[in-house]
C-alpha cells in the first residue's frame, strides 16, 4: 500500500502540462491587451474634452475683459496654441503674459476652426489680425472650433454665437 500511495501523490504534485500554461499566458496576454486599449481611448476623450473646456474659459475670459474694458479683444487660434490679443496703434498685440497669455494645448491634439462653416486657415503662429473678436458689447464673431485627436478620431465641439455665448462640450445654454 505505501508504494500505491506515493504513486498517487506523484500524480497529485505532477503540476500543469506546458500546453495549460500556454493557455493561461495567452488568456493573461489578450486581457491585458484591451484592458490597455480602454484606459487610452478613454485617456483620449478625456484630454480632448479637458482641453475643449480650457479653450471655453479662456474664451469667456477674454470677451468679459472685452465688456469689462469696453474695448475689442482679440482671440487667436494656431497650430498647439491659442491666445488673445488687443488692437494697439492701429495693429493686434499679442497678450504675452497674465491671465490672457498664450496657452498650449497637448501634445497629439489639433484644433480646427470655422466660420459660418468655412474653414479657417490656422498658422503655426499666433502673430497677426485674430480670427475671432469678441466686441465691448458682448458680441463675439460666431465660430465652430473642433478639438480633435487625428489618430484616434475622437473630437469635442466649442461653438460661440453671435450673442456672445460659448458652448463647450457637454454644455447647452
Amino acid at each position: 500500500m505505501i508504494a500505491g500511495s506515493r504513486l498517487a501523490s506523484r500524480r497529485v504534485a505532477r503540476g500543469f502540462s506546458l500546453i495549460e500554461v500556454l493557455v493561461v499566458i495567452a488568456v493573461l496576454a489578450v486581457a491585458a491587451g484591451v484592458a490597455v486599449i480602454a484606459v487610452r481611448g478613454v485617456g483620449v476623450e478625456r484630454t480632448i474634452e479637458r482641453e475643449a473646456r480650457r479653450f471655453v474659459e479662456f474664451a469667456r475670459l477674454v470677451c468679459a475683459r472685452a465688456v469689462a474694458s469696453g474695448r475689442e479683444h482679440g482671440l487667436h487660434v494656431a497650430t498647439g496654441r491659442y491666445g488673445a490679443s488687443l488692437p494697439r496703434r492701429g495693429a493686434w498685440t499679442l497678450e504675452r503674459a497674465g491671465a490672457l497669455a498664450p496657452r498650449e494645448v497637448a501634445e497629439r491634439i489639433e484644433l480646427r476652426l470655422s466660420r459660418d462653416d468655412v474653414a479657417v486657415e490656422i498658422g503655426a503662429t499666433l502673430d497677426g489680425d485674430p480670427q475671432l473678436v469678441c466686441l465691448p458689447s458682448g458680441e463675439l464673431t460666431p465660430f465652430e472650433l473642433v478639438v480633435a485627436a487625428a489618430h484616434a478620431g475622437a473630437e469635442a465641439r466649442v461653438r460661440g454665437r453671435f450673442d456672445g455665448r460659448i458652448d463647450g462640450p457637454g454644455e447647452r445654454r
